[in-house]
Protein backbone atom coordinates (compact mmCIF):
# COMPACT_ATOMS: atom_id res chain seq x y z
CA UNK A 1 0.00 0.00 0.00
CA UNK A 2 2.82 2.62 0.75
CA UNK A 3 5.08 1.39 -2.46
CA UNK A 4 1.55 2.37 -4.13
CA UNK A 5 1.11 5.85 -2.94
CA UNK A 6 4.74 6.33 -3.34
CA UNK A 7 4.14 5.31 -7.30
CA UNK A 8 1.34 7.59 -7.39
CA UNK A 9 2.84 10.66 -5.95
CA UNK A 10 6.21 10.72 -7.49
CA UNK A 11 5.27 13.85 -9.24
CA UNK A 12 4.01 15.65 -6.85
CA UNK A 13 6.32 14.62 -3.59
CA UNK A 14 9.89 13.89 -3.57
CA UNK A 15 10.56 10.75 -1.46
CA UNK A 16 14.29 9.67 -0.79
CA UNK A 17 14.99 6.23 -2.32
CA UNK A 18 17.75 3.78 -1.74
CA UNK A 19 20.60 2.83 -3.64
CA UNK A 20 21.20 -0.47 -3.96
CA UNK A 21 24.50 -1.46 -5.13
CA UNK A 22 24.17 -4.42 -7.68
CA UNK A 23 27.07 -6.83 -5.67
CA UNK A 24 28.75 -6.95 -2.46
CA UNK A 25 31.98 -4.78 -2.07
CA UNK A 26 33.86 -2.91 0.86
CA UNK A 27 32.59 0.67 0.93
CA UNK A 28 36.43 1.69 0.86
CA UNK A 29 38.08 -0.14 -2.14
CA UNK A 30 41.52 0.23 -0.75
CA UNK A 31 40.75 -1.92 2.66
CA UNK A 32 40.51 -5.31 2.04
CA UNK A 33 38.36 -7.81 4.01
CA UNK A 34 40.87 -9.46 6.37
CA UNK A 35 42.13 -7.22 9.26
CA UNK A 36 45.78 -8.28 9.56
CA UNK A 37 46.36 -8.86 13.09
CA UNK A 38 50.23 -7.94 12.63
CA UNK A 39 48.86 -4.14 12.41
CA UNK A 40 47.10 -4.42 15.79
CA UNK A 41 48.65 -3.83 18.99
CA UNK A 42 49.98 -6.87 21.11
CA UNK A 43 47.12 -5.29 24.54
CA UNK A 44 44.34 -5.82 21.72
CA UNK A 45 45.22 -8.74 20.77
CA UNK A 46 45.26 -10.15 24.35
CA UNK A 47 41.88 -8.11 25.21
CA UNK A 48 40.20 -9.83 22.43
CA UNK A 49 41.14 -13.04 23.79
CA UNK A 50 38.96 -12.65 27.05
CA UNK A 51 35.49 -12.29 24.86
CA UNK A 52 36.52 -15.06 23.00
CA UNK A 53 37.08 -17.24 25.34
CA UNK A 54 34.07 -16.12 27.15
CA UNK A 55 31.76 -16.65 23.69
CA UNK A 56 32.79 -20.54 23.83
CA UNK A 57 32.61 -20.90 27.50
CA UNK A 58 28.82 -19.99 26.77
CA UNK A 59 28.23 -21.91 23.81
CA UNK A 60 29.91 -24.71 25.50
CA UNK A 61 27.91 -24.69 28.64
CA UNK A 62 24.88 -24.55 26.44
CA UNK A 63 25.34 -27.74 24.38
CA UNK A 64 26.13 -29.75 27.49
CA UNK A 65 23.60 -28.21 29.41
CA UNK A 66 20.87 -29.64 26.50
CA UNK A 67 22.61 -32.33 26.27
CA UNK A 68 22.28 -33.41 30.25
CA UNK A 69 18.25 -32.23 30.06
CA UNK A 70 17.68 -34.35 27.27
CA UNK A 71 18.79 -37.14 29.15
CA UNK A 72 17.34 -36.57 32.44
CA UNK A 73 14.31 -36.61 30.50
CA UNK A 74 15.18 -39.79 28.68
CA UNK A 75 15.87 -41.55 32.40
CA UNK A 76 12.62 -40.16 33.56
CA UNK A 77 10.59 -41.48 31.00
CA UNK A 78 12.31 -44.92 30.90
CA UNK A 79 11.68 -44.80 34.98
CA UNK A 80 8.22 -44.25 34.25
CA UNK A 81 7.62 -46.60 31.63
CA UNK A 82 9.20 -49.62 33.36
CA UNK A 83 7.16 -52.47 34.26
CA UNK A 84 9.11 -53.46 38.03
CA UNK A 85 6.56 -53.31 41.13
CA UNK A 86 9.40 -52.19 43.38
CA UNK A 87 9.53 -49.32 41.72
CA UNK A 88 5.25 -48.65 42.34
CA UNK A 89 6.45 -48.48 45.90
CA UNK A 90 8.73 -45.46 45.70
CA UNK A 91 6.42 -42.83 45.40
CA UNK A 92 9.17 -40.41 45.70
CA UNK A 93 11.01 -41.56 42.85
CA UNK A 94 7.89 -41.59 40.41
CA UNK A 95 7.07 -37.92 41.92
CA UNK A 96 10.78 -36.61 40.56
CA UNK A 97 9.75 -38.36 37.31
CA UNK A 98 6.72 -36.29 36.96
CA UNK A 99 7.65 -33.04 37.99
CA UNK A 100 10.51 -33.19 35.11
Amino acid sequence: MQVGTDYLLEKRAYTEKLNVPSGLENSKPRDSWFIDPSNLPFSMMIAAVIPAVLVFMYVSFRIVLGIIIFLHAQISILLLNHMQPDLYGNIDLRAHCVQT
